[in-house]
């Protein structure tokens, strides 16, 4: 009714609070003690709104979101349409006729929004909007049900000018995930929040291919490096005397992993997360945090005298980096071992933008400063202007 009801003036439309669905539209007649009660029936607007830039729909509260008859009769009057935002979307036949709709009506959108819907929803108008278009896609508490194919279709349609993507509590496949770093040449920002089992990409499928998204400024990713999350047993022999073949080749795919970020160089936030998951005697897997897993060998320099291998300085390069984040503590027994003088000069001295990292799973440095291991003290004695 009250899109309906709006002039053909109309520039932005956003309703913000949860609605239930009706089963019709009532009150189209106003009663006697209505404000409105001399201008007759409601007359709903029949000609589209041609100067309509902005969408956003309301959450509908239970049962199975919004029915296509109304998505669809209300983006048949979008053909301007710029930044939509769609939620309880949660029926595939729905999906379908609203992506249609939107491939046949709305040719401009560049800003897409989804929330509170089946994640196949999100792919389907992307591989359905023509052309290479679409500049910005947010997703929030959707799963995605669509096959690797459409995944892949729906992210290289437009990865000539996507800039930024933003993943939360969303399930996407490995499939999307390459597809966004491999493709997305114009990307800037993509946010993968919430690690889990689903948001977390193989090292395997990371490496497979060169990254296209060099421009990028903020990254945040959740990788599969190990099951445990922890440092692979291998490591306990530095000098790889008794590695096996498959041991060289999950170390050449860190370098690769290191490597490839490292040559990210206008780089300015980084979240990098180690997924990890430990077995229960219920035969059920448990997700550790990501401030109990660690990245192998990435806080540790490659010494061949000391018999020390790691890929620090593959990141010499990122100059623009002002914070870090993940799973990168210095504090786990793991990391202790490996990080010494040489990494603290290697931070005081490279990385010079950096002025936040999680190296320390502390909130108020200086109350604690005095438990904090020396390499933590030394590294804050030489950049007091670095936020541990």
């Amino acid at each position: 009714m009250l899109f309906f009801s709006c002039p053909v003036s109309l520039v932005d439309f956003g309703v913000y609070c949860r609605c239930k669905l009706a089963e019709e539209i009532a009150g189209v007649d106003p009663e006697e003690h209505d404000w409105d009660f001399n201008q007759g029936p409601l007359i709903f607007r029949q000609e589209p709104l041609h100067l309509l830039k902005t969408l956003e729909l309301p959450e509908v509260l239970y049962g199975q979101g919004y029915p296509a008859s109304i998505l669809c009769s209300i983006m048949e009057h979008c053909p301007a349409i710029e930044t939509l935002k769609l939620s309880s979307v949660k029926n595939m036949n729905v999906v379908r006729a609203v992506s249609r709709t939107i491939a046949e009506n709305c040719s401009h959108i560049t800003d897409l929004s989804i929330s509170e819907s089946v994640g196949g929803l999100l792919l389907s108008m992307m591989e359905q909007i023509q052309g290479s278009q679409l500049e910005k896609i947010h997703d929030f508490r959707s799963l995605t049900n669509a096959s690797n194919t459409i995944s892949m279709a729906a992210i290289t349609r437009h990865s000539d000018t996507i800039r930024k993507i933003n993943f939360h509590a969303s399930a996407f496949g490995s499939a999307s995930i390459q597809a966004i770093l491999f493709s997305c040449r114009a990307l800037e920002e993509f946010q993968n929040h919430d690690l889990g089992m689903n948001n977390a990409i193989p090292l395997i499928d990371v490496v497979a291919k060169e990254w296209a998204c060099t421009r990028i400024r903020c990254l945040e990713l959740g990788v599969c490096v190990t099951p445990s999350g922890r440092n692979p047993r291998y490591l306990a022999d530095p000098m790889m005397a008794n590695w096996k073949e498959e041991d060289h080749r999950h170390w050449e795919m860190l370098d690769r992993l290191y490597t490839q970020i490292g040559s990210l160089s206008e780089l300015v936030t980084l979240d990098l997360k180690a997924d990890g998951t430990t077995w229960r005697d219920n035969n059920d897997y448990r997700t550790i945090p990501y401030t109990k897993t660690c990245l192998p060998g990435l806080l540790a320099l490659e010494d061949a005298e000391a018999g020390q291998i790691g890929f620090l300085s593959r990141w010499a390069g990122l100059t623009k980096l002002r914070v870090l984040r993940g799973s990168v503590l210095w504090t786990g027994p793991e990391a202790r071992e490996r990080i010494g003088e040489r990494e603290v000069e290697w931070f005081a001295t490279y990385l010079p933008a950096l002025r936040r990292a999680t190296f320390y799973n502390i909130n108020d440095m200086e109350t604690f400063l005095g438990t904090a291991p020396e390499t933590i003290r030394d590294l804050h004695r030489r950049r007091p202007e670095l936020q541990l």
